[in-house]
């Protein structure tokens, strides 16, 4: 398939989601296009004249309290199907109420504000704010900004979608729509994606954020959990590519293995991953998990602050595995009748015998002598990340921790599938982890082959840096303490926000679950209809840990 035209694969590939009642959103933004599927499945994604990335998804895994493995990961839907549109619901026809996507601009919502429209755009009037109660759907479903404070989506009362970006196109999914449990058991799962551009020249007209919110719906906490995006990166052409990581940039990226591509030419393509944000670090878990210098803290200008839990004050993991296998059926590296097992294995870095990955004769870029990090007798150093280069982690519990010059072997190039990991982490029964990465494509001119990897390394940067002005999860970096006021009346509570950022509210009980969520924009108040919650203690917090405060009830 990879082999078609482009024109012919998008035309393929929406006749048969059309066939599902799926019908994917085609987006063309700044130089690029991208293509997402109800499930929330990047399926392409790259300039106007040529595709970089072909699939890019997530995987979930982790381990019951009886010492069960629960995987949920989509991939092709060829060999498996774990991610389906919409939350868990009742009603055994949810995919066709939910089979579509949700694509909002920023200039949508500011016309909407000043009053342009006198019709609403169709997918800010239908935004899913709200599940279907009698089908047991959460209440909340996709964030929006309560202008009018009495905690339901309305147009009509000045409410608008939450949205990221200059451009977002939002969808819901879940892992129980339909359970296929030959591969073995799924985790229980559901949440959002919200795939995001900016409308700024550089870089950003080259990158796709993605931010998944994702709650655990199982009666189960799970250990040893990891959170993965899997990434099937074609570079031109898909037979040609070499992939990597860096380390330090918490990245994998894909490139050419020659100066030549039929895809591209006269340029030579690479594109990569970025991974954000990750999911919260098991609270005082003796790692510095954020790689700031600080064990069970936080830097603060030079000074560790403790972590505080209670108050939702707790490290984020970064990167701490990646791994490669190939599109083959090698019973070791390959995808063949691959199930829970395998998919688990290479979620930390491991092969599918259970085998580490290894530092096999680093010999450095574009040197056939590179090994491919399968030894079945061992004599090379254990790592957990692919081709590292000569990036490194801070610490030996994530090697390398040193440079070793290794990258793959040009004589390696398979079509491959790289996954970029955060865990162990401990994932409780409905506890939301929420995650933000990036995509991202370009290329350099042929004689610039040699240094492919300093070009792809420097749009990282830019890309990193960007951030600095930008916001994740409603929260922006180096700004000034965010301080709330709240007001408490029978049965609910109203939040005034005097900042000049949006964020998300979360109200916790005293175990540190979830219990609701909304949104505050800026200069303005929230209100939460807390009035089914027991009496009792809780916490009502911003969803980076910048302001907490205790409620009772």
């Amino acid at each position: 398939m990879k082999n078609l035209t482009l024109l012919a694969l998008l035309t393929l590939v929406s006749t048969f989601l059309f066939g599902q009642g799926w019908v994917p959103d085609t987006i063309t933004f700044g130089d690029s296009y991208y293509i997402i599927e109800p499930d929330g499945t990047l399926l392409l994604f790259g300039s106007k004249n040529s595709t970089y990335v072909y699939t890019e998804s997530l995987h979930l895994g982790g381990i019951d309290a009886g010492g069960n493995l629960h995987v949920s990961a989509q991939t092709y839907k060829q060999d498996r199907v774990n991610f389906f549109a919409g939350p868990i619901s009742g009603d055994p026809t949810s995919m066709l109420h939910y089979g579509r996507t949700w694509t909002v601009t920023q200039n949508m919502i500011d016309s909407l504000r000043q009053g342009l429209y006198t019709v609403v755009p169709e997918a800010i009037a239908n935004w899913p704010a709200h599940g279907r109660q009698q089908y047991g759907e959460p209440f909340y479903l996709a964030p929006f900004v309560d202008m009018d404070n009495n905690g339901y989506y309305n147009t009509g009362g000045g409410d608008y979608p939450f949205i990221k970006g200059d451009i977002t196109t939002l969808t819901l999914f879940n892992d129980q729509s339909v359970i296929d449990s030959s591969n073995g058991d799924v985790v229980g799962a559901d949440g959002y994606f919200m795939f995001y551009m900016y409308d700024e020249p550089g870089i950003s007209g080259r990158t796709l954020y993605r931010s998944v919110v994702v709650t655990n719906r199982s009666n189960h906490t799970y250990s040893e959990a990891y959170l993965s995006i899997f990434n099937d990166a074609d570079a031109g052409g898909p037979q040609d590519d070499l992939t990597g990581t860096d380390i330090e940039r918490h990245a994998i990226y894909s490139y050419n293995a020659d100066d030549h591509d039929l895809m591209t030419a006269p340029k030579v393509p690479y594109c990569g991953t970025v991974l954000l944000e990750g999911p919260t670090a098991d609270a005082g878990d003796g790692v510095d998990n954020n790689w700031d210098g600080c064990i069970d803290g936080f830097d603060q200008s030079g000074n560790c602050i403790p972590e505080n839990a209670s108050a939702g004050l707790l490290e984020r993991l970064t990167m701490t595995n990646s791994m490669y296998y190939n599109n083959t059926g090698d019973p070791v590296s390959g995808n063949s009748s691959i199930r829970n097992t395998d998919i688990y294995n290479y979620m930390r870095s491991l092969w599918r015998t259970g085998d580490s990955l290894r530092a096999e004769t680093p010999s450095g870029l574009f040197n056939v002598n590179n090994g491919d990090g399968y030894e079945p007798t061992p004599s090379s150093q254990a790592v957990r990340y692919a081709y590292p280069g000569n990036s490194h982690s801070p610490s030996s519990i994530w090697a390398p921790d040193q440079p070793i010059n290794w990258f793959e072997s040009p004589s390696n190039h398979e079509d491959k599938r790289v996954l970029a990991s955060m865990g162990p982490f401990t994932w409780e029964a409905g506890e939301t982890i929420n995650i933000t990465s990036a995509t991202f494509w370009g290329n350099v001119d042929s004689v610039q082959h040699i240094n492919i990897i300093d070009s792809l390394t420097s749009d990282i940067d830019s890309i990193l840096y960007s951030l600095v002005s930008k916001p994740l999860s409603g929260a922006e970096f180096e700004r000034e303490p965010v301080e709330m006021e709240l007001r408490q009346a029978s049965g609910h509570l109203t939040v005034l926000n005097p900042s000049d950022f949006a964020y998300e509210l979360q109200v916790l009980n005293v175990s540190g679950q979830i219990l609701m969520r909304s949104n505050i924009s800026a200069h303005s108040e929230a209100f939460l209809n807390c009035a089914h919650l027991p009496i009792g203690v809780y916490l009502i917090r911003t969803s980076d840990g910048e302001w907490t405060e205790k409620w009772i009830r």
